[in-house]
């Protein structure tokens, strides 16, 4: 994608200033690769974070591939967020059995997007990671995600959350972990918000709607969609 292509207009409001330039030299690398649709999203989320000063860590549910965390460590990188750690929670089997609700709609198979732990760690590599700030945690998410790891991770709240579950029973489990992170104004993006016809019924969309009828001081605000089927949410809690 051309320079010309990429939506980067909101970096022309940074000055030649000394206190940017090393800001700078990290868009200018940006903008000469080319940024696609996901990778302007980060960079705008990851904005935000940082213009509201969120302190809080990255958590990605679904790390197929490696490009969505590897994206999220460039758009930190960019906003010069130093101290944010990258979590990545997979089964790193692919998909587990579809069945219950998340049969109704034939589009997802056990067993798909499969990628080993050993391969994701190649792939941040190779998309110039640093994996010192990155822990994984493998295993299927109704086992894994329980108190006793909260207990053991270093996370206090998240600033930036990727739910890439595409199911629901993927997703409620994930939501039901991180609602002690949220924070006010924690971004969470939804990969497969649209997913099954985009049924209020099925997929991301059921477990969101029934996890805000559990948690009433959670509420969330509409943000930027993404791609054909994403959309992100800006949350609010109460204190």
């Amino acid at each position: 994608m051309s320079e010309a292509m990429a939506p980067l207009g909101f970096f022309d409001r940074f000055t030649n200033d000394d206190k940017f330039s090393t800001l700078r030299c990290i868009i200018d690398n940006i903008k000469r690769l080319g940024v696609d649709e996901f990778g302007s999203i980060m960079l705008k989320v990851f904005e935000y974070a940082s213009e509201m000063k969120l302190k809080g860590d990255y958590l990605e549910f679904g790390c197929f591939g490696g490009y969505t965390m590897t994206w999220a460590y460039k758009a930190a990188k960019a906003f010069g967020m130093k101290d944010i750690k990258f979590y990545g929670f997979d089964s790193f089997e692919g998909l587990p059995e579809i069945k219950g609700v998340d049969a109704e709609y034939p589009e997802f198979k056990g067993g798909e997007f499969c990628s080993t732990e050993k391969q994701f760690y190649k792939d941040l590599k190779r998309g110039g990671v640093d994996i010192s700030r990155v822990v994984t945690i493998p295993g299927w998410y109704d086992g894994t995600l329980s108190d006793e790891l909260s207990e053991r991770l270093a996370v206090k709240e998240a600033a930036v959350i990727l739910v890439d579950c595409d199911l629901y029973c993927s997703t409620v489990p994930v939501l039901e972990f991180i609602t002690k992170y949220i924070a006010d104004g924690t971004v969470i993006l939804f990969d497969d918000w649209n997913c099954f016809r985009s049924s209020p019924e099925h997929g991301e969309q059921r477990a969101v709607r029934e996890w805000l009828e559990r948690y009433k001081d959670i509420t969330m605000t509409k943000y930027l969609p993404f791609e054909a089927f994403g959309q992100s949410f800006i949350a609010h809690r109460k204190s």
